[in-house]
């Protein structure tokens, strides 16, 4: 199976993430199916200006990261996972033709029901280093959520994946097309040579869209290569029309 990132175009992808995040806030990420980050948007202060500085906090994230992706088959349809720095993350397997393809993540928010413990934060201020105030100050800008508005991010997100999963499958499906042609068109060109009569064809402008070994070599003394996208005046050698 291919990678996530070789069934959409990641580009368009995290244009579409960065929109997401502009109106509604949402911290996305989606990575491929190894982990691998492919686009993300609006991570909180909290995490990049300081847990992803020290070597500690930064060494907890990735450890909760591979918890949740080690759990992801028990996702049904997502998984959530409070990390290890004390925010909680929310992980989307993105499955194509049943195949674990790639993941969007949503997260670094709190529960209103069950609101952070601001001793606990503190304590990692003190014990990381960190700037106490700044760090405080990020923590106040990381989003509260209700369950309920939780469930519907989540039901969003689930057809958003839905979405990708089917760009990925349709995207499968034409390449799958795309490789059968090519072998197609390359048996067919290997009865075309084994020719030895001329054989050529032409679009309506008089273009050589195609030819086999007898009609390039014998005919004109060219290679084949020369004589596909040129027409009758362009070629060295005067032949009847």
């Amino acid at each position: 199976m291919a990678a996530l990132s070789e069934l959409v175009d990641v580009k368009e992808l995290q244009e579409l993430v960065d929109s997401l995040n502009r109106v509604t806030g949402f911290v996305i990420g989606i990575s491929d199916a190894d982990g691998t980050s492919l686009v993300k948007s609006g991570w909180c202060r909290i995490c990049t200006d300081f847990h992803r500085t020290n070597s500690e906090t930064s060494r907890r994230c990735d450890e909760s990261f591979q918890f949740i992706f080690e759990h992801l088959d028990e996702a049904t349809p997502y998984f959530a996972y409070k990390c290890k720095n004390g925010l909680w993350d929310i992980a989307v397997p993105i499955r194509v033709t049943g195949e674990h393809v790639g993941t969007l993540l949503f997260g670094q928010f709190f529960y209103a029901h069950d609101p952070f413990d601001e001793k606990f934060f503190r304590a990692q201020a003190q014990k990381y280093d960190f700037d106490e105030e700044d760090f405080l100050a990020a923590l106040a800008e990381v989003p509260i959520y209700t369950k309920e508005q939780v469930n519907d991010i989540i039901d969003y997100f689930c057809k958003f994946v839905r979405m990708v999963s089917k760009l990925g499958h349709q995207r499968l499906l034409l390449e799958e097309k795309r490789e059968k042609l090519s072998h197609n068109l390359h048996i067919l060109d290997t009865l075309l040579c084994s020719i030895a009569a001329p054989i050529f064809w032409k679009d309506r402008q008089g273009v050589y869209q195609g030819c086999n070994e007898a009609f390039a070599n014998l005919i004109l003394g060219l290679p084949r290569a020369e004589v596909i996208g040129k027409s009758l005046f362009d070629l060295p050698q005067a032949i009847p029309r």
